[in-house]
This record gives C-alpha cells, sequence and structure tokens, in this order.
C-alpha cells in the first residue's frame, strides 16, 4: 500500500496530474469515512473542501466588454443604456460592473451575447 502510493504521488507531482481517488490508507486501516480528510495528503484537493478564497473580481478585460455588449443591446432593444445595464446588473445582485465577480461577469457576457445574437435574428427576420 505505501508503494502504490509513494509512486501514486511521485508522479502525479512530476506531471502535474491528479491522482485517482486515494483509498489505500483507508483499505488499511479500515478508518471511518468522516476521519478521511486527515489521511490525505495537505496538498491535494479532492474536491470536497470549500475554498475559503474570496471570489476573483472582475477584470477590466470584462468590464469593457460588458460595456460594450450594454451599448450594443441598448441600441437594439431602443432602450437607455443605463436601463439595459442596470436591468443585468439586478440579475447579480449587483448594482456597478466593478462589483461583479469573475465568474458573475462571464455569466453576464454569455447572457447579453446570446440576447443579442436573438435581437439580430429577429431582426433579420422581420427585413
Amino acid at each position: 500500500s505505501a508503494e502504490t502510493y509513494a509512486r501514486r504521488y511521485s508522479l502525479s507531482a512530476a506531471f502535474g496530474v491528479s491522482a485517482s481517488k486515494d483509498d489505500d490508507g483507508q483499505q488499511a486501516t479500515k478508518a471511518a469515512p468522516n476521519n478521511r480528510m486527515a489521511q490525505q495528503p495537505a496538498h491535494r484537493n479532492n474536491g470536497t473542501q470549500q475554498s475559503n478564497r474570496q471570489p476573483l473580481p472582475v477584470t477590466k478585460q470584462q468590464a469593457t466588454t460588458l460595456n460594450g455588449l450594454f451599448e450594443a443591446m441598448s441600441k437594439a432593444a431602443s432602450a437607455p443604456i443605463e436601463a439595459v445595464r442596470n436591468g443585468y446588473l439586478e440579475k447579480l445582485n449587483v448594482s456597478q460592473v466593478k462589483d461583479l465577480t469573475h465568474d458573475g461577469a462571464n455569466q453576464l457576457i454569455s447572457l447579453v451575447t446570446v440576447q443579442l445574437k436573438n435581437q439580430s435574428e429577429k431582426g433579420n427576420s422581420n427585413d
């Protein structure tokens, strides 16, 4: 068990890949599932622990992209840009673009892009 454990983690560390589920220690000791966290190496994150890190903030590039998309949607919908911007930001419970998270900004970019595409398709079908 110790040999396969060492081989698995030395290879995964050397090549930067994650190893398969680690159950070597648990099989050897027949430990209770709630003791499992203590058996795993500190460098391994099995995805069940929540990170204590703060979410990444919106980037300047994302903010610029969003402002351009809001402007395009404003023109496509013949609505004031403030109303468009506020409507989208409200969906993520923020009042300004700078208050978005990185992931939230990506969600809005995707949403507005899809809706702009739909708007342009409607406009082309009416021609």
